[in-house]
């Protein structure tokens, strides 16, 4: 596999990721499958700048951006600390559950219902759409200056 359909498939596996959030899911906008493919074309040598710089970010650094830009301001932090206790709350509750602490289990699940609930009334009614902009704007933020906003015309 080259390097640079491998860096493609880690900006298609964050996408996807947000796209089917359960938390705040998004809709992928239609140019994206576009943009994706022109990447190939317009990295094409196996060891570009590109390849490498997506490949070296850490697994989940374009999925957390994304979520982070997505997120309106006025509410990006809140989430971010329910998402942060959702997952705290998830490791005590498998621990409990291994050890047979099952009512210390119940209370950590009851809590995380009452995470999603909260988290569901700050999005009620918002957009979450990811566009060519917000892709080319979290590679931007993850230190790749030069990213084309333009695929090619084929």
């Amino acid at each position: 596999m080259r390097c640079i359909d491998y860096a493609v498939e880690c900006i298609q596996r964050a996408l996807r990721e947000v796209e089917c959030d359960r938390f705040t899911p998004a809709v992928l906008s239609p140019e994206i499958a576009d943009y994706l493919i022109d990447l190939t074309h317009r990295y094409p040598i196996d060891d570009s700048e590109f390849s490498r710089f997506v490949i070296t970010l850490s697994y989940n650094a374009i999925r957390d951006e994304l979520l982070n830009q997505i997120l309106p301001a006025s509410i990006g932090q809140q989430i971010r600390d329910y998402r942060a206790e959702y997952e705290a709350l998830q490791i005590r509750m498998e621990n409990d559950v291994a050890q047979s602490n099952f009512d210390e289990a119940r209370q950590y699940r009851d809590r995380q219902q009452v995470i999603e609930t909260s988290i569901r009334e700050l999005i009620a009614g918002a957009d979450f759409t990811i566009t060519l902009a917000l892709v080319e704007s979290v590679l931007r933020s993850l230190a790749f200056p030069r990213v084309l906003t333009k695929p090619r015309n084929s």
